[in-house]
């Protein structure tokens, strides 16, 4: 089930315009304004019904893919305003303070850059990082937020590697500015050291720049 995302939120509102457009016209002679008006609400509304059942699609093939990842808990799939969500804990990619792509990993990162490839459409994704709000003691970064940015970065290599357009694909760092619990617990902290990729939906792809790195802080 779709939780009240971007996409719901705006095809309920195109409904509710097309209703209240309806109801002004029972009274009044359509305009060819008012016809072409109703018209775009129609295809707006299409569009953003086929886009939700699209990602939804994706999200089941993904699950399918990936069960055994999201039965040990080290996977979880939503779809979200930006689109579908594959949440991992960062210790499924990396070892710790590493951002080089463990070699178990990698199999995990294959299942889905094929279902990118094959069910994507061409969609546009974002690979971000995460972590804890723990200082970098000993493992060689200066900091948190060039960990996430390198850790974000490799796995969008890797995909490159499986044949996903490097266009296609923009990394962000997030280092611990966007915590999915609390931190004060040694589980709270394995959760908010995660990876991101999102498989942007139609409407946020509108505003995606191409590969590159951004930094968020």
């Amino acid at each position: 089930m779709i939780r009240m995302s971007r996409l719901t939120k705006g095809i309920l509102l195109v409904l509710l315009l097309m209703f209240a457009a309806g109801c002004s016209f029972v009274f009044h002679k359509r305009s060819p304004e008012d016809v072409r008006k109703i018209d775009t609400l129609e295809t707006q509304v299409s569009r953003l019904s086929e886009e939700v059942e699209a990602l939804e699609r994706i999200k089941r093939d993904l699950e399918n893919r990936l069960k055994r990842e999201i039965e040990r808990g080290e996977l979880d799939l939503s779809v979200g305003e930006r689109g579908i969500v594959i949440r991992s804990l960062a210790e499924v990619y990396f070892d710790s303070g590493k951002a080089t792509v463990r070699r178990e990993a990698k199999d995990v990162l294959k299942k889905i850059s094929y279902a990118v490839k094959e069910l994507g459409g061409g969609r546009n994704i974002s690979v971000e990082g995460h972590t804890d709000d723990q200082p970098i003691k000993l493992s060689g970064w200066k900091s948190n937020q060039e960990l996430s940015e390198a850790r974000a970065k490799s796995v969008a290599d890797f995909l490159v590697q499986e044949g996903i357009s490097a266009s296609s694909i923009t990394t962000k760092g997030f280092a611990d500015t966007r915590p999915i619990t609390s931190n004060k617990t040694a589980e709270g902290r394995q959760k908010n050291r995660r990876v991101e990729i999102i498989i942007l939906s139609r409407d946020s792809s509108q505003n995606f720049s191409g590969r590159g790195s951004e930094t968020i802080k």
